[in-house]
C-alpha cells in the first residue's frame, strides 16, 4: 500500500469515526459508526471527564487509530474540574470554564461521543454496553471496555425542614448554579475542610459572601497536614474573613420564610445562610461495575495495568481502586490515562507514579504538601523562613519523606520535591 492510499484511508475512517450523537438527534449505535472488522476493535469509555478525555487523547498521541467512543450522562463538554471550586470570584461564568464542546473534541481527535446518554447495563460476557437517550434504547459492542465514572459527592446526613439551596459542586451544572445562586446570595455555609472545602470557601469570601467553614475535624485540613500547618492555615483563611467552625458539624438545616436556611450545629450556635456547599468528601461511582460483576472494594478493583477482574475491561480516575489504592487527585489520572493509552495501543504498560505535590488552591494561603508514607514514622521539622511556613518530614534514620508549603513557601514547591530521599544531615554538611 502506498502512503498515498494510506493516508486517504485513514482520513475516511477519522471523518467515520469522528460523527457526533447529538441528544435530539437518534443515538448513532456502533453499527452506524463501524464496520465489522473495526466494531471488534472498538474502546468504549464511560465518563467524559479528565479521566476519559485524557485517555482518548493520548491513545489518539500513541499513533493508535482504533475506534473509540464516549459515552456520558452530560453535554459531553469538556473542561477542568480543579477549577469548579476556585472560579467565582474570578467572575467566571460555566460558560467560560468550557474548553472544547464536545462536537468539536470529537473532530478534533477522531472519536465519537453519545452525550445525554444513561448506561443502564454492561454485559460483559457479549461486550455490549446498553444505553438510553432520549430517542430510545442502544447498545455498543466493544473490545475494551474503560470505566472514568469518577465520584459522587457524599451526603450530609442531617435533618433538612423544607427545601433550601444545598449543593455540592462537582459537575459543571453545580457550578452553574453555584454561580447563579451567589449572584445575590450575602452568606454562605461550607460543610467540610478538606482540600475542596477550604478552596470553596475561601473563593466564595473573596467573591464577597460571609462564609462560614465547617469541620468536624478541629482544625482544616486536619487529615493532611502536620498540626502547625493546620493552624498557620486557619490563621490565614480567618484573616481572609472567613469564620472558622472546628470539631462541630450540622445538627439541623431549616429553610427559612425568605427561602434562605438557618443551620444549626451540634456545639449549639445557628448559622444563616443563603446557600449551603456540601464539601464532605467523594465516592467512586461502582454501581454499574458492581451490576456488570466486577469486583469492587474501595472503588472498582485494578491491577497495576488498570485491569479489573474482566479481562477486557479497565478503570481509570476517581472510580478505580489501583492495587486498593483510590486517588483521587490530578497528577495520578494523567498517569493513569498515559499508561492505559499504551497497554490499548498494543504496548502492555503499568502505572508507575511520579512524586507530584497535592495542591490547594487558597488565594489567602496556596498550600502544597506531600505526605509520608502512613506507617513511616519520623518528626515534621519546620525551616526557618522569612515568609510563609515551610515543614519537612524526616524519618528515624535522617531521610527527608515528606514537605508542606503554605503561603509564600508554596512556590518553593520544585526544590522541596528534589530533596525527598535524601538525608537531612547530607544537606547541613
Amino acid at each position: 500500500m502506498s502512503p498515498t492510499h494510506g493516508s486517504v484511508r485513514s482520513a475516511a475512517r477519522a471523518r467515520r469515526i469522528s460523527r457526533w450523537s447529538r441528544s435530539e438527534h437518534r443515538p448513532c449505535s456502533s453499527t452506524d459508526l463501524f464496520t465489522e472488522r473495526e466494531m471488534t476493535n472498538t474502546v468504549v469509555i464511560i465518563g467524559s471527564g479528565m479521566a476519559g478525555y485524557n485517555l482518548a487523547r493520548e491513545l489518539r498521541r500513541s499513533g493508535s487509530d482504533r475506534p473509540i467512543v464516549v459515552v456520558c450522562n452530560d453535554a459531553g463538554a469538556a473542561y477542568l474540574k480543579p477549577q469548579l471550586s476556585n472560579a467565582l470570584s474570578s467572575g467566571k461564568s460555566a460558560e467560560q470554564l468550557i474548553s472544547q464542546q464536545a462536537s468539536a473534541l470529537a473532530e478534533q481527535i477522531g472519536i465519537t461521543i453519545h452525550p445525554s446518554t444513561n448506561v443502564t447495563r454492561v454485559d460483559v460476557a457479549s461486550r455490549e454496553v446498553h444505553c438510553e437517550a432520549e430517542a430510545g434504547p442502544f447498545s455498543i459492542g466493544y473490545a475494551d471496555l474503560v470505566f472514568a465514572t469518577g465520584a459522587r459527592p457524599n451526603a450530609l446526613a442531617v435533618e433538612i425542614d423544607g427545601s433550601p439551596w444545598i449543593r455540592s459542586v462537582n459537575h459543571l451544572e453545580d457550578f452553574r448554579a453555584l454561580h447563579e445562586r451567589a449572584r445575590t446570595a450575602r452568606a454562605a455555609v461550607v460543610v467540610g475542610a478538606g482540600l475542596i472545602g477550604v478552596e470553596l470557601a475561601d473563593d466564595m469570601a473573596k467573591h464577597g459572601l460571609a462564609t462560614h467553614l465547617i469541620s468536624v475535624d478541629p482544625m482544616p485540613l486536619a487529615r493532611l497536614l502536620p498540626a502547625a500547618a493546620q493552624t498557620y492555615l486557619r490563621d490565614c483563611l480567618t484573616g481572609n474573613g472567613i469564620q472558622f467552625h472546628g470539631g462541630t458539624t450540622v445538627a439541623r438545616i431549616t429553610e427559612t420564610s425568605d427561602g434562605c436556611a438557618n443551620v444549626l450545629l451540634t456545639q449549639g450556635a445557628t448559622l444563616a445562610a443563603d446557600l449551603i456547599v456540601i464539601a464532605t468528601g467523594l465516592s467512586p461511582r461502582i454501581d454499574l461495575a458492581t451490576s456488570a460483576g466486577l469486583a469492587v472494594d474501595r472503588g472498582i478493583v485494578t491491577d497495576e495495568f488498570l485491569q479489573t477482574s474482566n479481562e477486557r475491561v479497565y478503570a481509570i480516575g476517581d472510580c478505580a481502586a489501583v492495587q486498593g489504592q483510590v486517588q483521587m487527585f490530578v497528577a495520578p489520572l494523567l498517569q493513569q490515562a498515559r499508561a492505559l493509552a499504551k497497554t490499548l495501543a498494543g504496548e502492555r504498560t503499568s502505572v508507575r507514579y511520579q512524586t507530584t505535590a497535592i495542591a490547594v488552591k487558597s488565594g489567602s494561603c496556596p498550600v502544597r504538601v506531600v505526605a509520608p508514607a502512613p506507617v513511616t514514622t519520623g518528626e515534621w521539622i519546620a525551616d526557618g523562613i522569612e515568609s510563609g511556613m515551610q515543614l519537612r518530614f524526616v524519618d528515624d534514620v535522617g531521610i527527608v519523606r515528606g514537605f508542606a508549603a503554605l503561603g509564600a513557601a508554596s512556590a518553593n514547591t520544585a526544590s522541596l520535591i528534589k530533596q525527598l530521599g535524601t538525608s537531612m544531615a547530607e544537606r547541613h554538611a
